[in-house]
């Protein structure tokens, strides 16, 4: 089906959200991927999710009114204090 994408830029912070009408889903329950696994053997179900947790600062999703809407945020690098 079709999927909707919002990108937004604001203050260096990167908001992406996405929308489909796919099956909802618990992803709560869905199990991080065997990463030791040949490629090969690798299962697909829930790399996607463990990418966007790894690359993200925050991943939220929510079912609503028929629609799948992930939101995922990437915020800025702080620069941290130099050491003294």
């Amino acid at each position: 089906g079709d999927i909707q994408c919002l990108v937004k830029i604001e203050a260096g912070e990167l908001t992406v959200i996405l929308r489909d009408r796919g099956r909802s889903f618990d992803p709560t329950r869905v199990p991080p991927p065997n990463l030791n696994r040949p490629l090969k053997r690798l299962k697909t179900r829930g790399v996607g999710l463990y990418l966007m947790r790894k690359m993200m600062d925050e991943v939220r999703y929510e079912a609503l009114q028929g629609e799948n809407v992930w939101t995922l945020v990437k915020l800025p690098n702080r620069a941290e204090s130099p050491a003294r």
